[in-house]
């Protein structure tokens, strides 16, 4: 019953069941039933990499409508369900899933579905800066743009950002919290933030944005400087280098002078990111010593440039400019007070903040002045320096030990003169340390030699300025320049010096003789490779002068090694002093030596008598110790099949004696010894080469002079020789002969030097005789000195009274505070009072006879009537002057132009006689005697020294008595006298311009017609300082005549014959 009853209720549910679900059994699924999502999805977005999960609420069997042969889909209690493990291969955007629901018999129920979804596969993105802001300091972010999308194709859809994140470095900095939803694809999150950062340094900011469906983007890494400190100089980076120069100046000198000031360029550097570079200034008065330019030196603006590493900004200045970047001075100068400089750097950072800082730079303090060692070329022997016009010449300056001290970059001129191009001074700028201490500076410079000759001398000297690198200047050195332009000329080579010839296998010396004008041999470098292998560039041990002849001997000793027989090639580069090069191909005989005693005999002609005509007769007058004889003899070969030539010819043992039969001569013992000891030297005069028959040999006798009776006409004298010869390339033994000489020792001129003896014993008998001049001339000389001194006392005396006299006036006028009220008046000093006066009645008119102004003081006498009065006036006011007479003070300036009335007596007997002058009267009897002494001086001293030839010493007496008498006659023209006070003004003008001046002066002063006024006061105080400077200038001629090392007296060679 219960069974029954169950089944009846099973059946109603069924019936009733059935009843309700039939209509949806067959029914068609719509996107209501359908949910299609990721694992990872929002708001039905999926990102690229999720897991794609479709659920269908259907009792039936669903499937994709494309595969309908799979049952992808597990389905339980009417809800089928799938999971899609990837969707890589699904584009960016809207996708679609097509369903069909089957029946059990698998069957298709109603259409397919097709069902959508989203896929984002596009990272979201930022545009953002991280800046300091310069108004407040504070570093803020600025995002710009914030965005997302599906893909870089599709822009206006998204998923949404889900968060954005800062990072500095790799540390999470600051979570913006952003929560879009989707769709909201741009213009969220923009805006500025500030970081609240507080401390400086190097800061990495990187975002990182998020969208809903983990899509994440990382931006490029943004780098900033946070800056919070105020600019700073390091103390090592300030620098001083002189300008357009990358030498450092490390050294200094406190001279203050034109030497130690160099144009610099300073600099120094700023430690800042953030550095204002129009800001920076430095006072740099501490860097010129020189208180009229502080003004300018006080705020000085720096040019400033960023390093790459936008840390450091190296700021520099070469001048002084205005703010306004006007340029003051075109240069900075250097020349600080001491060794330390200070300096305050001013500038401002972008910020605001301002840097003053001061910074101090330490040198090395060097006031001594440097050593000056040579100047020249480098083309020199032991006393001079040569120039060429061939090559560049070699400029050198070598200085003294220098220590310490540098010239690195030290400034070095020198001075050529007319040699010089263009006219001016060459920088001898390379200069580099010996190892001595020293330094040496030179430069090449072609030379300006148009028109100069061989031989001329030219000074090289070390120009302004010349400074080592502290700016101490170097003394004033010179050096002598030659002009040599002549190539050396080859004259001969031989294959033996000291020793004889040399058999093969054995070491030679080999000499070269070569010619040179003016500077002489230096070196000759010779290839020797034909005699022996290897020596290819041999130098010259020695190249020496060959007795003050313009021949020179170069010797290699044993430097080549005959190892082949013949007349061998050598090649020679003869160099001169001057750098004159001469390339000379020549060749070099080797023998072999007979090993026998073979000789090859030799004769000669009898002609043996010397022709010149030589005076051995001892005389004052004779102008040289030795007498030198030439003998000229003809060699004769031995007539044979084959003429042997002659090798050499050599004196031998002692040379050449005396030969002579002493009862012939009759002498006594004692002149036969002098005449045996008369041959001072002989020897031949040249070896030459290749002598062959009708060759000449020169034969040189050194005879000392002897005192001879007159009937000895000649002397004879054996000479020993020694001939070596060959034939082909061998050589043979020495050949031994003599040769005689006769040498002729009377001549005429010994007559005629007896009677010039004669004649200058009786010139100075005569000469003796007026030495009643000299007497004279000593008692005015010593009376001139007395009045000199009298008149000095009395300048200076007028000098002190004048002074006194200003000086009162002064304190009359302006009276100084303790002198009010009182009276001030000058006091006159007489010198010695009575004393004094009785010395000048006789020191006056004693002192005007010896300035010859005895007739001066005539002119100025009694009153004339009024016609002789306008005849003087004429005379003496219009004609005088032209003669330096008169009282007219253009007739006073001409005659003291001219040295007064005496200087002019001394040029001119004529005036002596007019000015009834005794001294210049005696003065210039005694320059006419001094002339007749010189004469004779030039015969007994100079032509024995050798220095004169009898005939040069009437010709400069001729000469002299010329200009003495010419002078006499011109110097009484009123034109010489004129031109005479011209050039002395000019001198004294040169001088000393003030006292010119005064003379000028002076001139406008004389006879005023105008009434008294400023003129007058003018001439007045001229008239003052004009007996204050007469005293100085008497002062200062006592010092340069008695005190001074410079002052040289005439030569009185009436005093140097004896005869004074």
């Amino acid at each position: 019953m219960r069974l029954i009853r169950s089944k009846a209720i099973f059946m109603m549910f069924l019936v009733v069941s059935l009843s309700i679900y039939t209509p949806f059994a067959f029914a068609d699924i719509t996107s209501d039933d359908v949910s299609v999502y990721g694992k990872d999805s929002f708001d039905g977005y999926l990102s690229g990499t999720d897991v794609l999960l479709i659920n269908v609420t259907t009792p039936n069997i669903i499937k994709f409508a494309d595969s309908p042969d799979a049952n992808d889909f597990t389905c339980y209690n009417g809800t089928c369900f799938l999971t899609v493990p990837q969707m890589v291969s699904e584009d960016a955007g809207e996708n679609f899933v097509l369903l069909q629901e089957f029946d059990a018999s698998n069957n298709p129920i109603g259409t397919a579905l097709n069902e959508s979804y989203m896929v984002d596969r596009g990272e979201p993105g930022v545009n953002f800066t991280v800046e300091q802001r310069l108004s407040d300091e504070k570093v803020i972010l600025t995002i710009y743009e914030l965005n997302d999308t599906l893909s870089e194709n599709i822009t206006d859809d998204c998923s949404g950002i889900k968060s954005v994140i800062l990072y500095e470095d790799s540390s999470e900095f600051l979570d913006f919290n952003l929560d879009s939803r989707a769709g909201e694809c741009e213009g969220i999150g923009t805006g500025e933030y500030d970081l609240n950062i507080t401390a400086s340094g190097e800061y990495v900011f990187t975002i990182y944005v998020t969208d809903n469906v983990g899509n994440i983007h990382m931006s490029d890494a943004v780098e900033l400087y946070v800056d919070f400190d105020t600019p700073d100089i390091p103390e090592d980076m300030f620098s001083v280098y002189k300008k357009n120069s990358s030498h450092e100046i490390t050294t200094v000198s406190l001279r203050h002078s034109d030497f130690s000031r160099n144009a610099v360029n300073i600099s120094f550097t700023i430690e800042d990111r953030n550095l204002d570079l129009t800001t920076v200034t430095a006072d740099l008065k501490d860097v010129y010593f020189n208180d009229f330019y502080n003004e300018y030196y006080t705020e000085v603006p720096f040019t400033c440039v960023r390093n790459e590493d936008n840390v450091t900004n190296f700021c520099y200045a070469d001048d002084i400019k205005r703010s306004n970047g006007n340029v003051l001075f075109d240069e900075i100068t250097f020349d600080p007070e001491d060794e330390f400089v200070e300096i305050t750097v001013y500038a401002e950072d972008l910020f605001g903040r301002e840097m003053s800082k001061t910074i101090t730079k330490s040198f090395t303090l060097d006031n001594s002045q440097p050593e000056s060692g040579f100047i020249g070329t480098e083309n020199c022997d032991d006393e001079v320096c040569y120039i060429n016009d061939h090559t560049m010449n070699k400029l050198v300056f070598t200085t003294g030990y220098m220590g310490s001290k540098t010239v690195d970059q030290g400034i070095i001129t020198a001075d050529v003169g007319s040699l010089s191009p263009d006219g001016s001074i060459i920088q001898l700028g390379n200069c580099y340390p010996l190892d001595s201490g020293a330094y040496e500076c030179y430069n090449y410079a072609y030379l300006d030699t148009a028109g100069v000759d061989e031989g001329d001398l030219f000074k090289i000297r070390l120009a302004y300025p010349s400074i080592d690198d502290a700016g101490n200047p170097f003394p004033d050195i010179d050096g002598d320049l030659i002009f040599d332009s002549v190539e050396p000329v080859f004259v001969s080579i031989d294959n033996y010096a000291s020793s004889t010839w040399v058999e093969r296998g054995e070491d030679f010396t080999v000499e070269v003789r070569v010619n040179d004008t003016t500077s002489g041999v230096k070196e000759i470098v010779a290839n020797f490779s034909n005699i022996q292998e290897g020596k290819d560039d041999v130098v010259s041990d020695s190249c020496t002068q060959v007795d003050d002849t313009q021949e020179y001997l170069c010797i290699w000793e044993d430097k080549v090694q005959a190892l082949e027989t013949g007349n061998l090639t050598v090649l020679l580069e003869i160099v001169d002093y001057a750098g004159n090069v001469e390339f000379v191909n020549t060749s070099l005989v080797v023998l072999s030596v007979n090993d026998g005693s073979d000789t090859l005999p030799w004769s000669f002609s009898q002609n043996q008598t010397i022709p010149e005509m030589i005076d051995l007769v001892t005389l004052p007058y004779f102008p040289k110790d030795d007498a030198t004889i030439w003998s000229k003899q003809l060699v004769l070969g031995d007539i044979d099949d084959e003429i042997p030539e002659i090798l050499s010819i050599d004196l031998y043992d002692s040379g050449c004696v005396l030969s002579y039969d002493p009862e012939e001569l009759n002498f006594s013992d004692n002149e036969s010894a002098l005449l045996e000891n008369s041959v001072t030297g002989s020897k031949i005069f040249r070896k030459t080469l290749g002598f062959t028959d009708g060759s000449y040999l020169l034969l040189e006798l050194d005879i000392a002079k002897q005192s001879l009776p007159p009937e000895t006409k000649y002397l004879n004298y054996t000479c020993p020789v020694t001939i070596i010869g060959k034939k082909g390339y061998e050589r043979f033994q020495p050949y031994n002969t003599n040769i005689s000489v006769s040498v002729r020792t009377n001549s005429s001129e010994y007559e005629a030097l007896k009677e010039l003896k004669e004649s200058i014993e009786d010139l100075k008998d005569d000469l003796k005789d007026m030495s009643i001049i000299d007497d004279i001339q000593g008692i005015l000389d010593m009376l001139n000195e007395v009045c000199t001194l009298w008149n000095n006392v009395n300048l200076l005396y007028n000098a002190f009274s004048t002074v006194m006299e200003m000086t009162a006036f002064a304190l009359t006028k302006v009276p100084p505070t303790w002198l009010t009220g009182k009276k001030v008046q000058s006091t006159d000093v007489a010198i010695g009072g009575a004393l004094g006066d009785g010395l000048d009645k006789v020191m006056g008119p004693l002192c005007r006879f010896m300035s010859c102004a005895t007739w001066a003081a005539a002119m100025n006498g009694d009153e004339k009537s009024d016609k002789d009065a306008a005849t003087e006036r004429v005379i003496i006011d219009f004609i005088g002057p032209l003669f330096g007479l008169g009282k007219s003070e253009v007739a006073k300036t001409v005659r003291g132009l001219n040295g007064g009335f005496y200087g002019m007596s001394q040029k001119s007997m004529l005036y002596a006689i007019i000015f009834l002058c005794i001294p210049g009267i005696v003065y210039n009897l005694k320059k006419q005697r001094n002339i007749d002494c010189q004469y004779v001086y030039c015969l007994e001293e100079e032509v024995k020294s050798g220095s004169m030839q009898i005939h040069s010493c009437g010709q400069r007496k001729a000469y002299s008595e010329c200009l003495f008498v010419y002078g006499q006659f011109y110097n009484s023209l009123p034109f010489a006298m004129l031109v005479n006070a011209a050039a002395n003004f000019i001198k004294e003008f040169a001088n000393d311009p003030l006292a010119a001046g005064m003379m000028v002066f002076s001139l406008t002063c004389m006879n005023p017609v105008f009434e008294p006024g400023p003129w007058i006061l003018a001439c007045n105080i001229k008239n003052k300082i004009g007996v204050v400077t007469n005293a100085y200038i008497a002062i200062t001629g006592i010092r340069d005549k008695y005190l001074s090392d410079d002052y040289i007296p005439p030569v009185d060679y009436c005093e140097e014959i004896g005869v004074d």
